[in-house]
């Protein structure tokens, strides 16, 4: 009877630890899936705001240099528009 009653307690005890497995994952794949996605957001703003400070300085010297005067005017615009989307 004891040796029993010691069996379902750990058959329960299993079914328990299982489900907490079971939830852990539940919760750990979406938050691992967030972690990872923000990260490549980060990385991908950190590039795009390196390539757009280039863009920043090579438009200011071709400004300086009077040269590309369309091309750049139509730069600026296209930034002007992008700005007004936020």
């Amino acid at each position: 009877m004891e040796l029993q009653r010691e069996l379902e307690q750990a058959s329960k005890l299993e079914a328990v630890g299982q489900l907490a497995a079971g939830i852990a994952h539940e919760i750990n794949t979406p938050t691992q899936y967030i972690g990872d996605n923000l990260r490549f957001l980060g990385g991908a703003h950190q590039d795009m705001t390196a390539v757009l400070d280039a863009y920043g300085r090579l438009t200011q010297a071709a400004r300086k240099n009077g040269a590309l005067r369309e091309p750049v005017a139509e730069a600026d615009a296209a930034v002007e528009e992008a700005m007004q989307l936020r």
